[in-house]
């Protein structure tokens, strides 16, 4: 439209490149599907077209005039048809690509549901049934009821991913999203490490905290690493989960310090989970680190650090959310 509009002010300007050029902003709307700002690009696109026609003939000339805007109308209209047909075509690129997503997913959750989920129920049962049996040992009583709470627990999270999987429009960036508190989940993470021998300190509160969601669930995320690989790795005492956020409450710090086990060997790159972290902290703009302390090498820090921003996932409306 700049190089059209030039015409009227610089007659010796390229008219062709100038013209083809008006063409691009008409495009390039009605290709991306925005139909009302393509329609008004095509009006004012006919209009400094026939201002300038008007222009580069004598005024006795009217009939070249309307010719010259039929011919731009129809090379207009090729354009909307071409740039349609393209639009149409990425649509129907896109319903094919989630169809079959879809179908996919419908696939893993049948697979799933046929295999792990199946597994994990008769894990809880063998438990509970040999619980019930004859008095056993108490470790071992002890025992069987982590492990068929740990599988009843595991089956409940696989469960609500299966729902998310056969949702037929899946968002599953927040289908998989934890809404519990963050304090509960420090609690929790607390309490597990308490059952696997540890004494763990809890340290800061949660309570109040504004978080986005996708922080809000990286933070989950990192807690429960971190207690996982401190239940794996660390040596059985005091343990400290720390949550900080900074004096001018823009960030949120958790860390996790504890004692290695004796001949623990270090990875170069962490394990999966690790690894896992570290992109979903990346991502949020946050920084994550996972080593030995500098001060105590017997000492093993992990420690994560995001941006505060959005709505709390600790509010009261989400109380209905909790296991």
């Amino acid at each position: 439209m700049a190089f059209q509009g030039a015409l009227l002010l610089f007659p010796g300007t390229d008219s062709t490149f100038a013209t083809l050029a008006g063409l691009l902003p008409v495009a390039s709307c009605s290709a991306l599907g925005r139909w009302r700002s393509g329609a008004s690009l095509t009006l004012a696109y006919l209009t400094l077209s026939c201002i300038a026609e008007t222009r580069a003939v004598p005024p006795q000339s009217l009939r070249r005039v309307v010719f010259a805007t039929f011919g731009w109308a129809f090379i207009l209209s090729l354009t909307w048809l071409t740039t349609f047909g393209f639009h149409q075509l990425q649509r129907a690129l896109k319903y094919k690509y989630a169809s079959q997503r879809q179908q996919q997913q419908q696939i893993i959750a049948r697979q799933l549901h046929d295999t792990a989920l199946q597994s994990l129920s008769r894990i809880s049962l063998i438990a509970a049934s040999a619980d019930a049996s004859a008095q056993p040992d108490p470790n071992i009583r002890g025992s069987l009821e982590k492990v068929g709470d740990l599988a009843r627990a595991t089956a409940d999270d696989l469960n609500e991913i299966l729902i998310a999987l056969r949702d037929p429009d899946p968002d599953l960036d927040s289908a998989f999203l934890n809404h519990s508190p963050l304090q509960e989940v420090l609690d929790s993470a607390a309490e597990s490490l308490r059952g696997d021998g540890f004494q763990p300190v809890v340290v800061g509160s949660a309570t109040g905290l504004a978080l986005s969601p996708a922080c809000h669930g990286c933070l989950v995320a990192g807690i429960r690493e971190a207690a996982r690989n401190i239940a794996k790795h660390g040596a059985p005492g005091i343990c400290t989960l720390r949550l900080t956020v900074n004096a001018e409450r823009r960030s949120v710090t958790f860390t996790a310090a504890n004692q290695l086990a004796t001949g623990r060997q270090e990875s170069r790159v962490g394990g999966h989970g690790l690894i896992g972290m570290r992109e979903r902290v990346a991502i949020l703009n946050g920084r994550f680190s996972s080593m030995r302390s500098t001060s105590d090498p017997t000492t093993w820090l992990t420690s994560l650090s995001l941006p505060i921003g959005g709505d709390s996932h600790d509010s009261s409306d989400h109380r209905s959310h909790r296991r």
